[in-house]
């Protein structure tokens, strides 16, 4: 059965990643405060579309076959990165070397740099994710295993010390990391009846942990990504059962944003980069609006504007195989 507040969650889930990458098209230096309250707000938006893949694919695994799981998996999500990324990996192999990379990394032979740039996704900002999230790809069969013996379940109190521990980083680190946010999904999903009405029960307790954690993370600044990582589960929390209250009020508010979530995914730091590039200072420069609440809030908005229209003509111009092109 299609899920449409999961739906919602997944629109929602994009807008909050863009806003997130869109902080570095201005210059924070003279607002640092603002910057701070943007980031833990903003930042690590990817732990909602961990929630979600994990969510659906244990709603989905019913009718789970590897084959054509993989498949799909393949055409959908796969295809896109390798094409999508192919601007990226001709500008930083051939033109200019990737900032923040160790420049060790272009000693190697230029067909090694586009297959290193391809397995980590380090070419684009966002792009991490995708080499991250085919790993449950590859384990879903086991997945689906453990899903039917609930022993993941059981052990995510485990899993959530290790992701404590084990911080972003390589592919490796970031799919420890993030595994029991995945796993927290398919406990949601194979719970649902019970976990989503008990959880809209607590939205006043959940939303007094997630203040809590902002003002821990303001105050202990040096373990921020540790604490906004819990932040954001709670966020999980306490944004999916209020999606799935407001199910009927919300409708189909946030369906064209989620039917091309992973479209604006592919696009949207080609077109904040594209945006920093015609700023009047040096390659990879600030843009030129001053940062103010206003201004980012324009900004933003701009950016997922463009990134719909850059979508639409891919539509247009690809008809049926853009999903395979650009994922949408």
């Amino acid at each position: 059965m299609f899920l449409n507040y999961i739906h919602t969650f997944r629109g929602i889930a994009i807008l909050l990643i863009v806003a997130g990458h869109s902080m570095s098209a201005f210059d924070w230096t003279n607002k640092q405060v603002m910057a701070r309250f943007l980031q833990i707000l903003l930042q690590n938006g990817s732990v909602f579309f961990v929630f979600i893949s994990g969510f659906l694919f244990q709603h989905l695994s019913y009718k789970y076959n590897f084959k054509a799981y993989m498949k799909r998996k393949l055409k959908n999500i796969i295809l896109p990165y390798l094409i999508c990324s192919i601007p990226a990996i001709i500008f930083f192999t051939f033109i200019v070397h990737r900032p923040n990379i160790d420049q060790s990394f272009y000693a190697n032979s230029i067909p090694l740099q586009i297959i290193l740039f391809y397995l980590t996704g380090s070419h684009l900002a966002p792009y991490w994710f995708i080499p991250m999230i085919a790993i449950f790809y590859i384990i879903s069969p086991l997945l689906i295993v453990f899903d039917k013996n609930r022993i993941l379940y059981y052990l995510l109190p485990i899993f959530i010390i290790v992701s404590l521990i084990v911080q972003r980083g390589t592919v490796i680190q970031s799919f420890v990391h993030f595994f029991p946010v995945y796993v927290f999904g398919m406990l949601f999903s194979k719970y649902k009846e019970i976990l989503i009405p008990l959880t809209g029960k607590y939205l006043k307790l959940l939303l007094g942990l997630f203040v809590l954690l902002l003002i821990l993370e303001c105050n202990f600044y040096t373990q921020r990504m540790l604490i906004n990582f819990l932040g954001k589960i709670v966020g999980c929390f306490f944004i999916l059962p209020i999606v799935y209250q407001y199910d009927a009020l919300l409708k189909e508010k946030f369906s064209y944003l989620a039917s091309v979530s992973f479209g604006i995914f592919f696009v949207h730091n080609y077109v904040i980069s594209s945006f920093k590039l015609l700023s009047p200072g040096k390659i990879g420069g600030n843009f030129v609006l001053l940062p103010s609440v206003l201004n980012f809030l324009l900004f933003f908005v701009a950016m997922i504007i463009v990134c719909i229209l850059l979508i639409i003509l891919a539509k247009k111009t690809f008809g049926k195989h853009s999903r395979s092109i650009i994922g949408c």
